[in-house]
């Protein structure tokens, strides 16, 4: 079994995507209310092996498919915050994983705030790609999973508490989505000053329309950027997108162009491409999505 941290509770994919003009969108907002609930698979996998030893060769069958659903519980104070609770879980058919994410709506943007052990996903199969050790600028890694945990939470994504009953704040703002999502609206998403320690940015490029089922999902979609050197420059060997709108988020889509490296060739056989894919299935809604908190129950 294969765990890696992310936060899955605003996570959902579709399939294909028409522009929208903007006359079409209204304030789209993440649907917060208890009883929301989400569907979707997970998959990762590598693609565009391009050596640079002659007669080098990759291959590595990583292709993940758990399934996972995702609710929203409704609202918890902790630590006299209050905060929206969704509950994650994942199983690959054999083992099986429950998480917690809190989120506070503060203003126009909608902040992460806490999680409980595991906020993760399963990944059935291999944890490491036996033989393979990959690099993104001086970092090396042995398998995709540490990749991904550690594109979002950096080091401290070895120390992560097992313990389910521990809820654990980030220590910084992280801003996960900033009203109203229209074409032009950027943020950063995480900043240097706080894990992972560097620069996450968001920027809104376009609205879409992507078809979950039967029926048509407006989006907005969003484009991630890292600076993980902090030296002001976007990296290019990294690129994320996601879908979002008022039905939850619809894709989430990273790449990472990666170095192959191996025992005998510490420096590099080739590069390659790593893939990480989110795909909604279903999502229900059980009541009208909050933009706030309800009131609060008397004492």
């Amino acid at each position: 079994m294969k765990t890696r941290v992310l936060q899955l509770c605003l996570i959902c994919l579709v399939s294909s995507c028409l522009p929208l003009s903007d006359q079409s969108f209204v304030a789209m907002r993440f649907p917060l209310g208890a009883g929301n609930m989400w569907s979707y698979s997970h998959r990762i996998w590598f693609a565009n092996f391009v050596p640079s030893v002659p007669g080098a060769t990759f291959f590595d069958s990583i292709a993940y498919l758990p399934v996972a659903t995702v609710q929203c519980e409704g609202t918890a104070r902790i630590d006299g915050i209050t905060m929206w609770a969704f509950r994650s879980s994942e199983t690959d058919g054999q083992d099986s994983v429950t998480g917690h994410s809190y989120y506070e709506p503060l203003g126009d943007s909608l902040f992460y705030r806490a999680y409980s052990f595991p906020p993760v996903l399963i990944s059935p199969g291999q944890e490491s790609s036996p033989g393979y050790r990959f690099r993104i600028g001086n970092r090396s890694f042995a398998s995709a999973q540490e990749i991904s945990r550690y594109l979002e939470n950096g080091d401290r994504a070895v120390n992560f508490t097992d313990d389910s009953a521990v809820v654990t704040f980030e220590q910084g703002p992280v801003k996960s989505y900033v009203y109203p999502l229209s074409p032009g609206a950027e943020w950063d998403y995480r900043t240097p000053a706080y894990p992972p320690g560097w620069r996450i940015h968001k920027k809104v490029t376009e609205f879409a329309v992507f078809l979950l089922g039967s029926g048509d999902v407006p989006v907005s979609t969003v484009q991630w950027s890292w600076d993980m050197n902090n030296d002001g420059i976007w990296d290019t060997t990294i690129s994320g997108t996601e879908l979002v709108g008022p039905s939850g988020v619809m894709q989430r889509l990273f790449t990472s162009h990666l170095i192959v490296a191996t025992a005998d060739h510490p420096g590099g056989i080739g590069t390659v491409d790593m893939h990480e894919e989110f795909h909604c299935t279903s999502f229900h809604s059980l009541q009208p999505a909050a933009n706030s908190f309800p009131a609060p129950a008397p004492r």
